[in-house]
């Protein structure tokens, strides 16, 4: 759980040699390795390609699903050998498929469509955090992000609220503005009083105008802070026995 956090380029060099070191394999889980590239493209970050990513590992494995929308599936990268081997426990695990034809147009469709979009879409999540920041500073609230400026089009907010006033905050900003900031929470590893959710912004939500997200969380920051001194107040009574 790093919230969209990248690791820096000297930092994968230094892993490599270590393997190297060691006799060890080095893979990359590029799960989000899509969302990744702009970071890495960018020039103070190294101005790397996504192969040039990708050289330092022994085998990579890349989602057709998460980022880019595809129906499902990945793909495994490595040197014939290894490929050879891993079809063979892919057959002993029963992957195999009668055919993978309907997922791999609908998954080759998703990349050309979506494979230059995560640069605006990173863009955009830099805006929107700005806009919530706003929001909270503005209301007394506690919403923190990792990383603090997305580096990706992915990053965790942290709401410091009780799980209950956060979802009864949110639930009133759908009744009175039919726009849902988040879906769920969950425990944040930032600490006690934390509950978070996973942010990832893609065609749909990044679409919406910076004006509909600043209503939305600065109607969210108001609402908290009356559910929290209700429930500050609730706290602080004392029921006497006659």
């Amino acid at each position: 759980e790093i919230g969209g956090e990248i690791t820096e380029w000297a930092d994968v060099q230094k892993m490599k040699k270590c393997c190297q070191a060691n006799d060890y394999w080095f893979h990359m889980d590029g799960a989000r390795l899509w969302e990744a590239l702009p970071f890495f493209a960018r020039h103070e970050n190294g101005g790397l390609t996504a192969a040039q990513v990708c050289a330092p590992f022994d085998s990579v494995y890349v989602s057709f699903y998460k980022g880019l929308g595809g129906m499902c599936g990945a793909m495994l990268l490595g040197d014939q050998e290894f490929i050879t081997e891993a079809r063979v426990w892919l057959r002993r695990f029963g992957g195999n498929l009668y055919t993978a034809l309907p997922y791999a147009v609908a998954d080759l469709d998703a990349y050309n469509n979506m494979r230059y979009s995560f640069t605006e879409r990173t863009e955009k999540a830099v805006e929107i955090v700005e806009v919530v920041n706003r929001c909270a500073q503005s209301h007394g609230q506690c919403i923190e992000f990792t990383p603090n400026t997305p580096q990706c089009s992915l990053v965790h907010c942290h709401i410091k609220a009780t799980e209950d006033d956060a979802m009864k905050a949110r639930d009133r900003v759908v009744d009175k503005l039919n726009v849902k900031v988040f879906r769920q929470l969950r425990s944040s590893y930032l600490g006690p009083g934390f509950h978070y959710f996973e942010w990832n912004f893609g065609p749909v939500n990044g679409g919406i105008s910076i004006e509909i997200y600043e209503e939305a969380w600065n109607l969210f920051c108001s609402e908290l802070t009356i559910l929290q001194k209700l429930t500050d107040v609730k706290d602080r009574v004392c029921v006497c026995p006659k």
